[in-house]
């Protein structure tokens, strides 16, 4: 995968988009699993045949430039999750507008890529914005979902990576990811000046 993948709408919200399944739903049958990450910031619920890689797994599939600071991947290797908070701020009004930015990028590198125009959907409170795009040339054998939200005022830029020809179904899987999100928000200092930090809202 091109490094620069990993290095932002058209007004739909969620209730336009067929993300209905949220993990726990009796009728998803897929099975869940909760993680945090980021440094105890973000709290989501994920496949449970996602796993992080060894050291030598994630040399493999990210072979320059930096690694994102969190990866998920089952075992072979064929969906990836990562996430990565950047020193950039980001308020939820920004969002569509950071979303489009990133895509018209992709398009730059990978043009007719676009599968899905960036769009926004709730998550933990807040607004993600998302799109996704296909690489492998003729053949288009990778799909890839680039979202971003705020955490904390920063963007937290993510990625999700699976085979093409399962987008209908991985869609499902990366709007229960994202409607699960739970996120702990910096509240000031205590009175020894040490950070406070809420409870996880969602």
């Amino acid at each position: 995968m091109d490094e620069a993948i990993h290095r932002a709408s058209n007004g739909r919200t969620d209730d336009d988009i067929a993300f209905e399944d949220k993990p726990g739903d009796s009728k998803n049958e897929l099975k869940w699993k909760d993680i945090v990450c980021l440094s105890g910031q973000l709290s989501l619920k994920i496949p449970e045949e996602l796993e992080k890689p060894s050291e030598k797994e994630a040399a493999e599939h990210f072979l320059h430039g930096q690694r994102p600071q969190e990866i998920w991947m089952d075992k072979y290797g064929s969906r990836i999750l990562t996430f990565n908070l950047l020193e950039l701020s980001l308020q939820e009004k920004q969002v569509s507008s950071a979303v489009r930015e990133i895509q018209k990028m992709i398009g730059r590198l990978y043009p007719e890529s676009i599968r899905e125009s960036a769009q926004n959907l709730g998550a933990g409170g807040v607004t993600a914005g998302w799109f996704s795009f296909v690489t492998g040339g003729i053949r288009e054998d990778q799909c890839h979902i680039m979202f971003v939200m705020p955490v904390n005022e920063r963007m937290m830029f993510g990625s999700y990576h699976f085979p093409a020809g399962q987008e209908k179904e991985e869609q499902h899987v990366f709007g229960g990811m994202l409607k699960s999100v739970q996120m702990r928000k910096d509240t000031g200092e205590d009175e020894s000046g040490c950070k406070r930090q809420s409870i996880w809202t969602d």
